[in-house]
This record gives structure tokens, sequence and C-alpha cells, in this order.
């Protein structure tokens, strides 16, 4: 089970075997690769024999089907209420997880044709963080609240205003960056493992950045939050308290949580 930022909230239960999850999957990603390259059945064979003349059907397929389970994914839980301390929890997948009914999570690459051949463009991990940040932020959470009561679906989440840069945009933004570079920050303190490990390499993030300690993590989280209401979306200080006090839970539960917020509003 995840949390916000967490992977390893509890631990698994279930364990699956590689290749017959794969073989589980195998028509759903023939499906989404004809959508991605816009075939029809007949187009897609036609694509085969044209490419992999002396190949099976599929071994041709087994050279270029690329398996979500080998990629770290953004995933969130389904099961939800507006009541509850969090409404939405958004936690990024190590590799080779898959997920059940009630854990949804992005598709991360898209099938296209590259010098004649079947290949695939994998989202950007730059904005796989963005998205992290910006969906676990309270005020997020705060517009999710007006819509959701049980299941959170997709049809909820394509109705919040949501920023959606580009990679040029975010590297281009440094409120942007900062966004993305935090959210990785949190899950890096959470992620006792490992998973993330080679992630906050790639961006280059020194291990004294890491939180250490739980009040630290709370800092650099109540930091984020407050980015992301002020800079983001623009709240004054008075509707960001208003805000705050709309968690009936999590001011119950994190009173401490709710002071930290309101002490570092500057």
């Amino acid at each position: 089970m995840i949390h916000q930022f967490n992977a390893s909230f509890k631990e698994a239960q279930y364990f699956l075997d590689p290749k017959a999850f794969d073989e589980r999957l195998r028509s759903k990603e023939i499906y989404r690769l004809k959508q991605d390259l816009g075939l029809d059945n007949k187009e897609y064979k036609e694509l085969l024999k044209s490419i992999y003349p002396k190949m099976r059907k599929e071994v041709a397929e087994d050279s270029f089907i690329k398996y979500d389970r080998k990629f770290i994914r953004l995933g969130y839980r389904k099961i939800a209420s507006d009541t509850n301390e969090r409404t939405l929890i958004f936690s990024l997948l190590p590799k080779m997880v898959g997920c059940g009914e009630n854990m949804w999570q992005h598709i991360p690459k898209k099938y296209i044709l590259e010098n004649k051949q079947i290949a695939y463009q994998k989202i950007s991990h730059l904005r796989i963080c963005f998205a992290l940040g910006i969906f676990n932020a309270l005020i997020v959470d705060f517009i999710a609240r007006g819509m959701i009561q049980i299941n959170v679906s997709k049809t909820y989440l394509e109705r919040i205003p949501l920023p959606q840069p580009s990679d040029s945009e975010i590297l281009e933004n440094a409120t942007f960056k900062q966004i993305a570079h935090n959210a990785l920050a949190l899950q890096c303190y959470n992620d006792k493992e490992g998973h993330f490990k080679d992630l906050q390499e790639e961006f280059k993030i020194p291990q004294k950045e890491i939180p250490t300690t739980p009040k630290a993590y709370d800092t650099l989280r109540a930091k984020l939050d407050i980015t992301i209401a002020r800079d983001v979306y623009k709240l004054e200080k008075e509707e960001f308290f208003y805000l705050l006090e709309s968690f009936k839970v999590l001011n119950s539960k994190q009173p401490h949580t709710i002071a930290l917020l309101k002490s570092l509003w500057e």
C-alpha cells in the first residue's frame, strides 16, 4: 500500500511471477500500441510483415513490447473519501511492481514508429515528479474534495485545473523545477529500500538535500504546499488559511502540521 510520497507505506501482501504477469498484460500492450500508432488490426498485421518479414508474430512482438513494470510510474489510490485526512494519495511506484484494481497508475510510455521500427517514447521523470508534487498538494486536494466522495477516477482528475508544462517549461521555470525537485526529495526520504536512488542521481540531488528527520520532512513538505498554493494557484494568505481549516480530520490528528503551514507562510 502507498501513501503520499511513500511507495512502501505497508508491506506487499502478494507477489507476482513476471512471466505470467507479462502474459496476462500482453493483449493490453498490443491494444495500446495499435492505438498509439493509429492502426486497425489489418494495418497492424501488414506493418509487422513489412518490418519483420522473417519473424513469427509473437517473436516480433516480444522484441518491441515494453511492459509498464519496467518503468517508474506515478500511482494513486482509487478508494478515497472527502472526509478522510487526505483524499488524493499519490506516490511514485518502483520498477518491477504490479498494481491491483484499487491502485491506478499512469501509462509511462507511448509507442512510436522511428526509423521504420516500432519503438517507444517514455514520459520523462521530470514531468512525473512535477505531477507527484502537484497532486499531493493541499490546494489540489481541496479542489478534489468538492467532487470526490468515494472513488478517485480519471474523470475527476481531468476536471481539476492543473498546470501541464512540457519538460522545457519546467526547466525554464524556477518554481516548477523546484516542485519536481522537492517532490522527489520527499519520496526519497521514505524510500528506505533505495528504489529511487537512480532517480535521485538523475536529478543530481545531493544526499544532504534529502530530509533526515521527521521534522525536516514535514518542513520541506509544508514549504512545497505553500509554494504550490501561493505561486502556482495564486492564493492569498487568508485564502490558504481558510483552506487549511476545511481539513477537519487533518486539524484534529495533526494540529502541528497546520501550525507549521501557517508559521511558514511569508
